[in-house]
């Protein structure tokens, strides 16, 4: 991330926040990130779940919370399906 950072590289996490912590976000705050990309698979847990894990909806919402805590550029994406 230093040299992305350095070289002006667009920069751009993609992940399923579940491994966001506290620490980790208020890591990334010494980055200057293009966007931090969070998957959501669904508006509830229900619909999120059943493509990713019990428990993965209410992971990202927490990994999401925490990214704007910080006021990192965080946004999310999907991958549509018909259940979604």
């Amino acid at each position: 991330m230093e040299e992305a950072t350095k070289h002006r590289f667009s920069t751009v996490i993609n992940t399923n926040g579940s491994l966001i912590t506290d620490s980790i976000a208020n890591k990334l705050t010494n980055f200057d990130f293009d966007r931090i990309c969070v998957t959501l698979d669904g508006s509830n847990s229900k619909t999120h779940d059943t493509h990713r894990g019990k428990g993965s909806f209410d992971a990202a919402i927490r990994g999401i919370k925490l990214l704007q805590k910080y006021k990192l550029p965080v946004s999310t994406l999907f991958t549509l399906n018909d259940s979604n």
